[in-house]
């Protein structure tokens, strides 16, 4: 997919009063933690033999990139969105217990994200430091994080100075047995500039039905 950056008309746009509220008279973002239930999408992608955590990135990312507001950055000085986040996430490595910041290019179907995903993960998993890569994550890449050893009530990333994105941060947590449903705990962690709360949970919402389909929103 080609990165594009489209500016947003401040005349225009609806959100302009809440942005400037939010990011200049009080700055304010918020968190949500749920609890999803996986049992459908652990099952069918077990089955199937494919990895759990590159269908909770696809499948999440799938639905952010569907929604403008969750796209929102500034580029040179300039109020915009960009047509598509690409995820980003820590790997970890168990010989030191060091991680390394990775990335994936988002691809539209899951047939093609998975296979550059695999892709990606066999060129760079052994590499230790900051960043697998050569270069740094992209502009428009977003945090989908997974921490696979403790199954939280509540995350918060604290930033330490003013951001140049407004994407969201999300987090997800050891998935846990409950007689026969799997659950796994879930973080979204967003400005208040560019959301409310309402699209926040409707995107959860959403999530929770598209891992209730996992063979309809995964299919080749």
């Amino acid at each position: 997919m080609e990165l594009e950056f489209c500016e947003i008309n401040l005349k225009e746009w609806k959100r302009a009063p809440y942005f400037e509220f939010y990011t200049k008279m009080l700055p304010t973002g918020f968190n949500l933690c749920v609890e999803l239930d996986v049992t459908k999408m652990y099952t069918y992608f077990k089955e199937k033999g494919y990895k759990f955590a590159i269908g909770y990135r696809y499948i999440t990312m799938k639905l952010i990139n569907e929604r403008a507001y969750f796209r929102v950055a500034y580029k040179e000085g300039k109020l915009g969105y960009y047509n598509y986040l690409t995820p980003t996430y820590a790997n970890f490595h168990s010989d030191d217990a060091t991680t390394t910041i990775m990335w994936v290019e988002y691809r539209e179907t899951f047939e093609a994200f998975q296979q550059h995903y695999l892709e990606e993960e066999n060129k760079y998993k052994g590499v230790h430091g900051i960043v697998a890569k050569p270069t740094m994550p992209p502009e428009n890449s977003c945090m989908v994080g997974v921490l696979p050893w403790t199954s939280f009530i509540s995350y918060s990333p604290i930033p330490y100075s003013a951001p140049t994105t407004f994407f969201p941060v999300l987090q997800a947590g050891k998935l846990k047995r409950v007689g026969e449903k799997i659950w796994m705990p879930f973080s979204i962690t967003i400005s208040h500039a560019v959301v409310d709360g309402y699209q926040v949970s409707e995107y959860l919402e959403q999530l929770q039905l598209a891992m209730n389909l996992p063979e309809k929103i995964c299919s080749y």
